[in-house]
Order: structure tokens, then sequence, then C-alpha cells
């Protein structure tokens, strides 16, 4: 939980960062002024909360679901994504020619 967050969200921040910076250049041009307006504030303003004590994500206590809730939820309701799921989200954002919009329908064309 808390302590394991804690310890690993700077190396995870370092990463990403990392990661970002590697593929910056194939980044379509205003997903990178997106990127540099908004992902350092982001990340800053995350380790902040993981690092307060009286955070609110640390209030946030799931509840289980019972069986004839969990049934009559449908999938749009309710979505795990999986990791797969989220690779190819991350791939969307970093690879012009996956985007939607004018500039990705230019590239893919």
């Amino acid at each position: 939980g808390r302590s394991y967050l804690k310890f690993t969200f700077p190396y995870i921040k370092k990463q990403f960062t990392g990661k970002i910076e590697m593929v910056f250049d194939k980044i379509a041009p205003e997903r990178q002024q997106m990127f540099r307006a908004l992902l350092p504030e982001l990340l800053n303003s995350l380790e902040a909360e993981i690092e307060n004590e009286n955070s609110p994500i640390w209030g946030f206590t799931p509840s289980p679901m019972a069986a004839d809730e969990e049934s009559s939820c449908s999938s749009s309701d309710s979505q795990v994504l999986s990791s797969q799921t989220v690779a190819q989200i991350i791939e969307t954002v970093i690879e012009p020619s996956r985007q939607v919009g004018p500039t990705g329908l230019q590239n893919s064309a």
C-alpha cells in the first residue's frame, strides 16, 4: 500500500519521464507541448499527494460489491484495464500515426 507507493513512486516517475524523453521526437508537436506543460506539474502534484499523510487519496476505501450488484453492472459501468490495454493507450499517445484527429489522420494517410 502506502509505504510501497511512497518508496517506488520516485523511481516510477524517473522511468516514466525518461521513457517520454526517449520517444519525445516521435510525438506530434501539439502533444509535445501538452507533455511539456502538464506532465511535470502532474507528476509533482501526485508526488506531493503521496507524501501528504492527510491526502484524500489515502482515505479511499473501496467497498466490495454484492453478487447481485456485480451481475447487474454492464461492462461500461465498471472496467478494469489490463496491462496490455494501458500499453496500447500509451502507444497511441506516443505514436503519431495512431493518433485520432487531423494530425493523426494526416500521418496515417
